[in-house]
């Protein structure tokens, strides 16, 4: 090597290379290397006046949502720039930077960063701190999404491919002439009037290219589109000089056509990406869905976006409830399995909560709405679901690793080979240029650049299609190394719907029965909605007790004309059984004999997993009746754990790496989180996707193999761009070293590269 040129290094955060004499490979990891070691991220210095717009209104009124205690203002950003992971990891570190940003969440794919701030903090502020970061804000209004910026700029591309291709057409009929033999002043006539034709392409149809080339430079990093603008702009200015002065070939063809093309693919990733991450929320529930309401004796139609609080809403059997609210009906069969993961029908009495998502069974309904959709647990946590944090994915920082470092390759080659094709080989300069513009044209990371990021996009989409929520995208690759899998009894391996089988005495009273719903009126246990199923139909209204109180997973009590009458867990050795006692005062009046089915799949999901995991049983139920149940499935008894507090199912998740753990977002909250990966497969949805990395949308437990298998195809579409990534640079980029393959052969190439690796992407998912 010779002695000016440098050796590439390692960048000191990702490892990922960078130029001779950086340390960093970017200003995102160079932050976030400083933070690591003891350092403070610091803020933007004394502020400037670009940013004073955003403070005045009308605009801030715009872009400014403020929460109903008004205590938090909320804005989200689209930020343009996003290079990679560290980029993510880096602005979701805002509240260190300054403590008056509560919160910074991005959503990666779509750009849009969400932000939660005090009051004092404003706009203007926000702007000039994410701009000393290295990126462009722009704030969004309450209308705007990412997504609509995105369409917006899609259609801007749009515009500049048009302008493109005008050029192209143009200049391509003008070389076909020359190329035919004419020559003269004819032929320079129609040289000149070729450099003409490519400047709309040059100033307008590059400026994307220009744009990411700037942002590269700010950042302290070579982006592919710093390697497209140099190779645009010099190679421009070598046939402007070729024309002008060396009167010798020109290469404006190749240009246009490599400008073309690869403005062409970059529109097709860009809708690609877009389309990948189409958000459940919307799917479920459209703003400009029709729903009926009841208003003065009337039914009226009206879109879902002006439904507000204290409407009552008419909801038509098998339609899903939009809105979170109050029973207004007597009695409602609902399916909550959208919600919690049941897959049973319960019933629901009057003034009870109904939460959006469930599904309306049997009749019409009626419910007063209490939460607008937007502001429902269903739609904040799908909301959620969609922020796929990119950041945390270790396949992702290697491939992003290696991305760079095959640019940053391509750039040390055509350093190294320039000198060598003009000294050593006696190649002349346009010659050796033409060679060297090829190598850093045809030079293509795309599918680690946006392969990557796409093909977890299209696994998170399959995920929401299957029925399945997923926390991050890491958790498909904690997903690749799983070996043992732990699974709660109740609610998990059964349905967690109990059943009244039998009582003791056989008739009990009805005034009895009609106490029993009075104490359960109120109560989600799956014990009150069991007798609901019973009784309901039996007792015309429920006695209505004073002072009820629920002791969570032991009884529930309350007065009856100066009586406390309680329904109780009994603790019986009936190992069949889950048996309740009935009292007044202290007489037992009553059992209750309750059955929870084993889930009719589970027998058939256990056998096919024991061919390549240890299953396990942690249950807190008793340790007869998971030994019992362990022998119907067919398990290995000493695998099979009864009496588990929450304590004993952690230490066992934690003595046991590589675990996945199944059960109770809830309940099972500790060792769901503690698990390489924890799977919630009922319980609360909010809490569930606090605890779990997973939760089961759909009933049953068949949802795990769809989770294993989006994990394959995921894995499987990652190693196949990979390994189409390392052989087309090395193939293409020795063909263009030694003069195969020229710059229009390279400028069709790199697009062609790009469309093949979104369509495998796609087709791993197909």
């Amino acid at each position: 090597m010779p002695e000016h040129i440098q050796p590439l290094l390692l960048c000191r955060y990702c490892q990922a290379q960078t130029l001779p004499g950086e340390a960093y490979c970017c200003s995102a990891c160079e932050f976030l290397d400083d933070l690591e070691h003891g350092g403070t991220l610091k803020p933007a210095p004394s502020k400037s006046n670009k940013w004073d717009y955003l403070d005045h209104s009308p605009f801030v009124d715009e872009i400014r949502n403020v929460s109903s205690e008004g205590h938090i203002h909320k804005y989200r950003i689209f930020i343009q720039g996003l290079n990679c992971s560290s980029c993510t990891h880096l602005l979701e570190k805002l509240p260190r930077i300054d403590d008056r940003v509560l919160r910074s969440e991005l959503l990666f794919l779509e750009g849009e960063l969400s932000l939660d701030v005090e009051p004092d903090i404003r706009p203007s502020e926000i702007a000039q701190q994410i701009e000393y970061l290295g990126y462009t804000p722009r704030f969004l209004t309450k209308a705007e999404s990412g997504g609509e910026v995105q369409n917006s700029e899609l259609n801007q591309l749009l515009k500049k491919i048009g302008v493109a291709g005008f050029s192209f057409g143009n200049i391509m009929l003008l070389a076909i002439a020359r190329y035919g033999g004419l020559d003269g002043s004819l032929g320079h006539l129609f040289s000149f009037v070729e450099i003409l034709l490519f400047l709309p392409l040059l100033f307008y149809s590059a400026t994307p290219f220009y744009k990411g080339s700037f942002q590269s430079l700010k950042q302290k990093t070579i982006h592919l589109d710093l390697v497209i603008s140099f190779s645009l702009i010099s190679s421009f200015a070598f046939s402007v000089l070729s024309f002008f002065i060396w009167k010798s070939e020109m290469y404006l063809d190749s240009l246009a056509a490599f400008t073309f093309l690869i403005l062409i693919g970059r529109w097709m990733i860009k809708k690609a990406e877009k389309g990948a991450k189409d958000n459940l929320s919307e799917g479920l529930f459209s703003p400009n869905q029709p729903v009926r309401v009841d208003e003065d004796g009337r039914t009226l139609v009206i879109p879902l976006r002006d439904l507000h609080e204290s409407q009552v809403l008419q909801i038509q059997p098998g339609e899903i409830i939009p809105a979170d609210g109050l029973l207004v009906s007597a009695r409602a069969l609902v399916d909550t399995s959208f919600v919690n993961g049941e897959g049973a029908p319960r019933y629901y009495e009057k003034n009870q909560k109904i939460q959006c998502g469930m599904k309306a069974l049997g009749s019409a309904i009626h419910i007063k709405v209490t939460l607008r959709p937007e502001e429902t647990t269903l739609f904040q946590a799908l909301k959620e679901s969609e922020k796929l944090s990119l950041s945390k994915s270790e396949n992702l920082k290697r491939l992003n690793q290696v991305g760079k470092s095959i640019l940053y390759g391509a750039v040390l080659l055509a350093i190294l080979a320039l000198p060598v094709y003009v000294l050593v080989l006696n190649l002349s300069f346009q010659e050796a240029w033409s060679r060297i513009l090829s190598l850093l044209v045809v030079t293509c990371p795309c599918a680690l650049a946006f392969g990557g990021p796409l093909s977890y996009a299209l696994a998170l989409k399959e995920s929401r299609k299957k029925g399945l929520l997923i926390s991050s995208a890491d958790v498909f690759d904690r997903l690749q190394t799983i070996q043992n899998l732990v699974f709660d009894k109740t609610g998990t391996l059964t349905s967690g719907n109990l059943k009244l089988v039998r009582t003791e005495p056989a008739d009990i009273p009805i005034w009895h029965r009609a106490t029993m719903l009075g104490l359960e009126s109120e109560s989600y246990h799956p014990v009150a909605f069991a007798l609901r199923e019973a009784f309901g139909s039996q007792v015309k209204k429920p006695l209505n007790l004073m002072d009820v109180t629920e002791v969570t997973g032991k009884k529930v009590f309350g007065l009856l004309d100066g009586e406390i009458y309680s329904l109780q867990k009994m603790n019986s050795e009936n190992e069949e059984f889950n048996e309740v006692g009935f009292f007044k005062g202290s007489e037992l009046c009553a059992k209750l004999y309750f059955e929870d089915e084993v889930r009719p799949e589970a027998g058939e999901v256990l056998s096919t997993l024991r061919e390549k995991f240890k299953i396990y049983i942690s249950s807190g139920d008793k340790n007869s009746r998971v030994k019992a149940l362990g022998n119907v499935l067919q398990l290995n008894p000493r695998h099979l754990m009864g009496d588990q507090s929450p304590m004993d199912k952690l230490k066992f998740v934690k003595s046991h790496s590589h675990s996945l753990m199944l059960g109770d977002g809830f309940n099972d909250a500790a060792a769901l989180g503690a698990a390489q990966v924890g799977v919630a497969i009922q319980g609360p949805l909010q809490q569930s996707l606090k605890n779990a990395d997973v939760c089961f949308l759909n009933p049953g437990l068949r949802p795990l193999f769809d989770l294993f298998d989006v994990a394959h195809k995921l894995n499987r579409s990652l190693k196949r761009n990979f390994s189409f990534t390392i052989a087309y640079n090395v193939i293409t980029g020795v063909l263009a070293l030694i003069g195969i393959v020229n710059p229009l052969i390279a400028a069709i190439l790199m697009p062609l590269s790009s469309i093949f690796v979104l369509s495998q992407a796609k087709r791993g998912f197909a």
